[in-house]
Order: C-alpha cells, then sequence, then structure tokens
C-alpha cells in the first residue's frame, strides 16, 4: 500500500498511473505537445489520490500522464492530494473548464458550489476556488437549499430572481406573483412592492401588539384614516378632538382616560413620507367608545366650530372625493415606488463592463439634451457609484462640484459620464408632473429597450402621450 504523505510532491512512473473512465483517454494526444513533453518533462504535476490497489487515481492532468507515457519518460512528478481535496479540484477544475468552453446555465454552476460545499468547502473557500465574490456564493448556496428556487432557475430566472423566492418561499402567492413577474419583465418592480407590503404588515403588526399592552380594545382589521369604526353599536371618535378634564384647551391623551373601557385603539392606513419615500403606512389610533357619557368635552381651539351632520348628498360627494384621493395617492406612491427601482437599475447599468454601442448612446444623449437640456447634479454622483460623503454635500459649492465633476468624468470617460448625465436630467423630469407627460414617452422605451422591465404606472406613462397625439391626429380624408 502507498505510505506516502498527502500534499507532497512524489515521482512515479507514469504507466502505473489510473486514468479516469469519465476523462478521455485515448492515445492521440497532440504531437506538438508530446515532443514538448519529452523535451522540457512535465513543469505541473498532474494532480493524484492513493486508492485501493496501492496505486494513483489521476484527479487533474490526464492529458499530461497521457504524453508523457508517450514521450515514454521513466519518472514524472505527481501532487499527492487527499480525497476531499482531489474531490474539490475536480469539481472547480469542471466548473471552470465549462465555463470557458460554454457558459454554465445558473442552475448548473449552483450545483456545482452546493457539491463543494457538501465536501466540506465554506463559502469563503468556494469563493477563492471559483474566483467569484462571496456574496454570490452565500446567494447560490441559499438558493441551492431550496426546491421553488432550485426549479426557478431550471425554467430561466437568474441567480439573484431565484434568490428573492427564498426570501418569500412561504408566501405561495408572492412566489406566484414573482415567477409571473419574471416572464412579464416588471420582477423587480414586485419584489419591491411585496416589501414595501410586508414592511406594512409588521408595522401593523408592531402597533396592534404595543396596544394590546395598553390593556386596551383593539379593533380589527385595517381602516383609512378618515374613516370611524363602530364597536358595540356605538360609532367611535377620535380621542384627538376633545380636550382634557377640567382643561378643554389642552388635547386629550391616552393617559388622561382612567376607565381603559371607555377607551379603544386601531391601526389606520394612512399616506406619510417613510424613509423619504411617500407612502401608505399604518399608524396608531385612539378612540372615546362614549365621549357623553364619559363627560368629555370638544377641544376648545380658536379654530373650534360647531359641527353637524352631513346631508346624503353631501356625504354622497365626500365619499366621492375620498376616492378621488385615494386614488391620486395610489398613482403618486406607484410612480415614487418605480423612480427607486429605476435608479437602483441606472447604477448597475453604468457598472456594466459594455455599454450600449456608441451611435445608439449617442442618439439618447443628443435626444435628452434636445428635450430636457443637460444638467450634472449631485445624482450623477450617485448613477456613477461614487456618492459624495455627507461633509461633501453640506460644504461643497458649486466651483468645487464642477472641479469634482470634471474630475469624475475624466476618470470614467466621456461616454459613460455623459450617459449618467442624460439619466440624471431625465429623472429630474420625471420628479415633475408638468415635465413628466412629455419625457415619459421616450425616455421610458430607451431604458426598456436596454433591458430595464418598467412597471404597470410606467407603461401607463410612456402610453399616454402616444394616445393622447393619436386622439388629437384627425383621420384621413377620403
Amino acid at each position: 500500500m502507498v505510505t506516502k504523505t498527502a500534499g507532497t510532491i512524489i515521482q512515479v512512473d507514469p504507466t502505473t498511473l489510473t486514468i479516469a473512465l469519465n476523462v478521455r483517454t485515448d492515445a492521440n494526444v497532440d504531437k506538438e505537445f508530446v515532443a514538448s513533453i519529452k523535451e522540457l518533462g512535465i513543469l505541473q504535476p498532474p494532480m493524484v489520490v492513493a486508492n485501493d490497489a496501492g496505486s494513483y487515481d489521476v484527479v487533474l492532468g490526464q492529458r499530461r500522464v497521457l504524453a508523457a507515457v508517450q514521450a515514454e519518460l521513466k519518472q514524472i512528478p505527481v501532487y499527492l492530494v487527499d480525497k476531499s481535496e482531489a474531490e474539490a479540484a475536480r469539481i472547480v477544475d469542471q466548473i471552470t473548464e465549462n465555463e470557458q468552453r460554454q457558459h454554465l446555465t445558473e442552475a448548473e454552476r449552483v450545483g456545482g458550489y452546493k457539491q463543494l460545499a457538501l465536501i466540506g468547502l465554506s463559502p469563503s473557500q468556494i469563493a477563492k476556488k471559483v474566483a467569484r465574490p462571496k456574496k454570490s456564493i452565500d446567494t447560490a448556496l441559499a438558493v441551492a437549499d431550496n426546491e421553488q428556487a432550485t426549479a426557478a432557475l431550471d425554467e430561466g430566472m437568474t441567480l439573484d430572481q431565484a434568490a428573492v423566492l427564498v426570501e418569500f418561499t412561504d408566501d405561495k402567492a408572492a412566489v406566484k406573483r414573482l415567477t409571473e413577474s419574471a416572464v412579464k419583465g416588471d420582477f423587480d418592480h414586485t419584489v419591491k412592492d411585496l416589501r414595501d407590503k410586508r414592511a406594512f404588515d409588521e408595522e401593523r403588526t408592531r402597533l396592534e401588539q404595543e396596544l394590546k399592552s395598553e390593556k386596551l380594545t383593539v379593533i380589527a382589521g385595517i381602516h383609512q384614516e378618515w374613516d370611524r369604526p363602530v364597536l358595540d353599536g356605538h360609532t367611535l371618535r377620535d380621542l384627538t378632538w376633545f380636550g382634557k378634564p377640567g382643561k378643554p384647551t389642552e388635547q386629550l391623551e391616552p393617559a388622561d382616560v382612567k376607565k381603559k373601557t371607555a377607551l379603544a385603539g386601531s391601526v389606520a392606513r394612512t399616506y406619510m413620507e417613510v424613509d423619504g419615500e411617500p407612502k401608505y403606512w399604518p399608524v396608531k389610533r385612539y378612540w372615546l367608545v362614549d365621549p357623553d357619557t364619559a363627560g368629555f368635552e370638544k377641544l376648545q381651539t380658536e379654530y373650534s366650530n360647531t359641527t353637524r351632520e352631513l346631508t346624503p348628498e353631501e356625504q354622497a360627494a365626500k365619499a366621492e372625493r375620498e376616492a378621488k384621493w385615494a386614488k391620486e395617492r395610489a398613482e403618486r406612491e406607484a410612480i415614487v415606488a418605480a423612480a427607486k427601482v429605476r435608479t437602483d437599475w441606472i447604477i448597475q447599468f453604468l457598472q456594466r463592463k459594455s455599454l450600449p454601442a456608441l451611435n445608439e448612446t449617442l442618439t439618447f444623449i443628443a435626444e435628452t439634451a434636445t428635450r430636457i437640456g443637460m444638467q450634472p447634479d449631485q445624482d450623477t454622483f450617485d448613477f456613477l457609484n461614487a456618492p459624495l460623503t455627507e461633509e461633501q454635500l453640506n460644504t461643497v459649492d458649486e466651483d468645487e462640484s464642477t472641479q469634482l465633476l470634471l474630475e469624475l468624468a475624466s476618470r470614467i470617460g466621456p461616454q459613460k459620464y455623459l450617459l449618467a448625465v442624460a439619466f440624471t436630467s431625465g429623472e429630474s423630469a420625471m420628479t415633475h408632473h408638468w415635465m413628466r407627460g412629455e419625457t415619459a414617452p421616450w425616455y421610458l422605451p430607451q431604458l426598456a429597450a436596454w433591458g430595464y422591465g418598467l412597471s404597470d404606472i410606467e407603461k401607463a406613462l410612456a402610453e399616454s402621450q402616444t394616445e393622447a397625439e393619436e386622439e388629437a391626429t384627425p383621420e384621413a380624408v377620403e
């Protein structure tokens, strides 16, 4: 039996080495290669493992061994390793060799990483061996451990898309939406919508738990900010409408209501700014169950006035206004959410190794300059993944900003810089209602042509101007 220590280079007779059956074993090795081996010998030792028969199996370098046999070399150096290291080397070689010949599918690549993990390699070790970022290895291994995500890879999803399925694996409806969106082309928008909804639900649950911890009756469900819930036949009245006992000019607080049965809590859906983004968000509300019986009086302010019950016509008009406001707010929320996804895409787009053809890029830049003008600003730094620090944002003046932009342009090249400035101007125009209608029909389709998936609201914006022009065009006279 072999007694040599793994991890060493030893000299062996190449004719005694066993070639694995799944590797080409024909003796017709390139003549020039055989001649080189005969003249120079083997410069890079093949990798071998000990077998039960007392000899060695070749793991990597089969072609070098075959050439050595044809060159009639009596001894060659080989690198002896243990079986786990040999298996890892075999898998890595298989991955890299197939990548060079033809690109592996995401599913094949993930399968290879999983095999490496199963034989004991850490994500960091795998990343080093296959020369990929550790983050992508972590993502691949998370996908490999999820049956739905692995199946999605086989159906054509990207690794990042399949990783999102892992995130929502317990939500069948979300998985269905994501799968459909991957085909439809608006996957990123669906992801943001699902994450926003999940954050909303988590905040609502947190607020409801707070209300319960205050020993209050909690009104189930979610209601609109203008709704007045009903409890045990009582139409509840907003706590903030009432003054403190004996101090009617000071707003009533929950702690002022000593009898907890006189107070109820709920979570309402209101429109507000969250982390700089306007959206519907849950807020905690307090309600008096029967304020008249409890002896609470209306809050007295300089704006106080006598209220009356609305007529049916007034109630209908109010409901119509509220429905209109809700629709407008939902559209604004969708526009803002789409813009966030779009800017993230622009940043990734500008980091690509190759940009669109120069003529195509220049056409887009020329159209931007002609239609809306081009002006770099702080967003240009963000788009080029070179954001200004908080200190720079607060202290940089116009001249310094110009100098920083010129240095940035020099560093990254004129094509990428001008493209970033065009995006800066396009996104600026999209933030203004009066410019959005004219910008969207030519700006958004160009982004879509470069691979950006339009959301439903963006499709509507891109098509609205075209439809308006078609309606305004008189029919041809026969």
